[in-house]
């Protein structure tokens, strides 16, 4: 290991990297994983399964070490003098910290289940699927699980997880999540909730279901609640979750060109949307803003899903309808139709990156999320002081980091 290091390295900029090129992982700390380290846990869809790790300056990001992608990554993690720090290439870059394992998943519940298997402790959150069916996966409809009906939106692979493999409860009950809150908000980095699940059948899909677990936890414990959900059919649904006291309501568009969201999700355009593209979600979100707040409501996009203009273009278009954009980095999981499409370029995260500070942050002044929840995201500020923000990457700490900066234009 060369002692050179990389002076004044934009954790920001390094966030991006770990995101688009994985992590490798030492032997010694590869050894630490589900002893002193939090270990990782597949849950649900898979996508923000990995390590979690605070970078300098507190920039939550997880960094995924089992993809194919990462096999090949330039960033490995090492482990020196009990401490843990990034090397790219063999040379030092930065120093981290990694999440210890949290004491409740040793536990288990009233009725016997491991509470890992019921909530799971990502970034600065506990997270709680609650129900891993799927109406476009035909788990509502007694279908064979396995048998595709064509309407599961291509990136996902809840069906593909049903059989057992990961380590979570399939559906969990309220007693079972307030059980877990209890233990998992008694851990140092666990400050608030996370709260989603699949589709569930219309024409709520789901709201009354969320709304109860929201009540019960607001009954019980003082603490912030995010969640994820499918729009329902009518806007009275929307209000079910903020009377129960929801903190924020996210309604994922994921994919913002109107022919790549036909391809990649035709269940929401087919179901949600009744074959015209974005039309019932923009209804449903204009909804939610109104009701709670443009602060209170958000939507996910997934970057690699379109080019990344397109991207952009859906930041500029959620900000308009007073709607957090949340920028998710697509890692495409192993059995999905999209499997085998590349992750983002660190070069196209960070035009996207720079856009979406100009757009969200310096144009329409919103904050851009929750640091913790972030770690799988664009969306990234260093969590340093009140109201902390994006911070810019420069050229600068482009050409330290070896990258063209013309490419990121």
């Amino acid at each position: 290991m060369s002692s050179f290091q990389r002076k004044g390295y934009n954790p920001s900029l390094l966030k991006l990297e770990l995101l688009s090129k994985g992590l490798r992982v030492s032997p010694e700390v590869q050894d630490a994983f589900g002893k002193s380290l939090k270990e990782v846990l597949r849950v649900r869809t898979g996508a923000g399964c990995g390590v979690d790790l605070i970078l300098e300056n507190e920039v939550f990001v997880i960094a995924h070490t089992e993809e194919l992608f990462s096999a090949n990554s330039p960033f490995t993690l090492e482990m020196a003098d009990n401490k843990y720090f990034i090397a790219k290439n063999g040379e030092y870059v930065q120093k981290v910290r990694l999440l210890p394992r949290p004491q409740f998943y040793d536990m288990k519940t009233s009725d016997g289940i491991p509470m890992r298997e019921i909530g799971a402790v990502q970034g600065d959150f506990v997270s709680f699927s609650l129900d891993n069916r799927c109406w476009f996966w035909g788990m509502y409809q007694g279908e064979n699980l396995k048998k595709y009906r064509g309407l599961e939106c291509k990136f996902c692979s809840i069906g593909l997880n049903w059989d057992g493999e990961r380590k979570e409860r399939p559906v969990k009950s309220i007693d079972q999540i307030l059980e877990v809150c209890e233990e998992a908000l008694k851990q140092k980095y666990v400050n608030h909730i996370g709260l989603n699940a699949g589709t569930y059948p219309p024409p709520g899909r789901g709201h009354q279901e969320y709304a109860d677990v929201v009540r019960a936890i607001k009954e019980n414990f003082d603490v912030w609640i995010r969640m994820a959900i499918a729009p329902p059919e009518e806007e009275k649904y929307v209000d079910l979750l903020y009377e129960a006291g929801a903190d924020i309501v996210g309604y994922n568009l994921e994919v913002f060109d109107p022919e790549l969201f036909a391809y990649i999700c035709p269940g929401k355009l087919k179901e949600i949307d009744k074959g015209v593209a974005h039309s019932h979600y923009e209804k449903i979100l204009k909804h939610a803003s109104r009701v709670a707040g443009r602060d209170h409501v958000f939507s996910n996009l997934i970057t690699g899903t379109e080019p990344r203009e397109s991207t952009v273009k859906g930041i500029e278009y959620l900000c308009s309808l007073g709607v957090l954009p949340r920028v998710f980095v697509g890692n495409f999981q192993k059995g999905t139709p999209l499997e085998n499409k590349s992750v983002s370029s660190t070069e196209d995260l960070v035009y996207i990156y720079r856009n979406l500070k100009r757009i969200v942050q310096d144009e329409y002044h919103e904050d851009v999320g929750c640091p913790g929840c972030a770690r799988i995201e664009v969306n990234t500020k260093e969590f340093l002081g009140v109201n902390p923000k994006m911070v810019p990457i420069t050229d600068d700490d482009l050409l330290r980091a070896g990258i063209d900066p013309a490419a990121t234009y």
